[in-house]
């Protein structure tokens, strides 16, 4: 027989080869089998406790004293009377909010999308992105010299709100809020950037300031999902500037600020899309979950934020899906549906040369080689589909020696969609039939 203990969110089975912990998110998955021979029993060595966590993330365990045991377990150990309770004990689960992702390493590579090795560049990346939405010039580098240490900073309008407001928003418990609910092919639209700073500071036992609007703002993002503010200083400083330091539990990364540099770049040059989000860029399912994000507002200030549904094509949209006054939270799904095709009888779908692009010259380095592909891809689960349109843009150098490419010669390859690059890792080689370079996800 093997016994579970429920440890928060970690299942604990113990048999005589040890224990292991089992995670499924919140969802236990036992195992009965021993991993050395089927058809040997198991006998337990009794019931065991999750204590806590070492550095290295692994469950420490202690024996449970026996008079806890008998507490626990009424089955006994190895009972071979007809009377033994062979099943294990019906134990309650238990639930693990989402923001609990954000605590460590493990769970930020999830929300993030990359791996360990990258999260210091991404979460750069998403200081830079939020200090460029400003419009202002923003500027970026180590703090003295430091490998751990990095500031961003821009000369916009600072951030409103109190100090303690300001802490909320640097806060892994706070719903995932995000203007960029109304899709627009620019930088990011997840809504989670500052969680993900603020779990990258969290997980990594690292530090965080922020100073806007004549204040200084030490920060310290906390386990229980909260950001204290641990001091505020009185300085003179226009728009805002944050400091982020990184723990030894984030791997250093000798290109932590690339994918911002690029971002920098990326935002001065070329030709950007300045319309509106458009109602082809949204399935039946995303479309619902927008109205639901804008609450108690009246549906027709919504549809009026869409391309081609402004003034009093707003009005006809409402009427041709047979809806009257309503708010966007009383939406159900399929009144959103009708929604959305009523509005693309009135909007047109935006081509990709709309988008515009960064273009060849986007990134200076003489010995890079450009090109381009322009598209639309239908995405989502519920019809109609989402028509999302796409600009994607590679720029490559080619090392050469004696004026030919050599096939195992590295590549530098920059990979950019939509203005943003590509967070994952790119390959690049030459096609032995053609004089062209091509690139894959790895």
């Amino acid at each position: 027989m093997t016994d579970n203990i429920a440890t928060g969110t970690e299942i604990v089975k113990t048999d005589d080869l040890g224990a292991e912990v089992v995670l499924n998110n919140s969802t236990a998955v036992p195992k009965f089998q021993n991993r050395t021979s089927p058809t040997r029993s198991l006998l337990p060595i009794g019931l065991m406790r999750c204590i806590g966590l070492n550095r290295g993330g692994v469950p420490v365990l202690e024996r449970l004293p026996l008079t806890e045991q008998a507490g626990i377990s009424k089955s006994g150990a190895t009972g071979s009377g007809s009377g033994g309770d062979e099943n294990p004990p019906n134990l309650k689960m238990f639930e693990r909010e989402d923001w609990t992702l954000f605590r460590t390493v493990d769970g930020l590579q999830q929300k993030a999308g990359v791996p360990a090795t990258r999260l210091r560049r991404l979460v750069l990346k998403e200081l830079g992105d939020n200090a460029l939405d400003t419009g202002a010039e923003i500027k970026f580098g180590r703090i003295d010299g430091s490998p751990d240490k990095f500031y961003i900073e821009d000369c916009g309008p600072g951030l409103d709100g109190t100090s303690e407001q300001i802490a909320e928003l640097y806060s892994i418990r706070r719903p995932m809020r995000s203007s960029k609910l109304l899709r627009l092919p620019q930088r990011g639209a997840l809504g989670n950037g500052l969680r993900v700073v603020a779990g990258a500071v969290l997980a990594s036992e690292g530090s965080l300031v922020v100073t806007t609007r004549n204040r200084r703002i030490v920060l310290q993002p906390r386990a229980d999902g909260h950001t204290a503010v641990v001091k505020v200083t009185t300085v003179e400083h226009r728009g805002t500037r944050v400091e982020i330091g990184f723990g030894i539990a984030l791997p250093r990364d000798a290109d932590s600020m690339i994918w911002v540099q690029r971002a920098a770049a990326a935002a001065v040059a070329g030709k950007s899309y300045d319309g509106r989000s458009s109602p082809f860029w949204y399935d039946g399912a995303q479309f619902h979950e927008l109205f639901l994000a804008f609450g108690a507002q009246p549906v027709r200030s919504l549809i009026a934020e869409m391309d081609g549904c402004t003034g009093g094509k707003a009005g006809e949209i409402i009427a041709a899906a047979g809806l009257g006054r309503m708010a966007c939270n009383q939406i159900n799904r399929d009144q959103a549906v009708r929604l959305l095709k009523a509005a693309r009888e009135q909007a047109r779908p935006v081509c990709p040369e709309r988008l515009g692009g960064i273009g060849g010259d986007g990134f200076t380095d003489d010995d890079l080689y450009y090109a381009v592909e322009r598209g639309t891809a239908e995405l989502g689960s519920v019809k109609p589909p989402a028509e999302i349109p796409f600009v994607i843009e590679a720029w490559v150098q080619k090392r050469t020696s004696n004026g030919e490419v050599k096939f195992n010669d590295a590549l530098t390859a920059i990979l950019m969609i939509n203005r943003t690059s590509a967070v994952d890792e790119l390959t690049a080689w030459r096609d032995s039939d053609k004089d062209a370079l091509q690139w894959q996800w790895a």
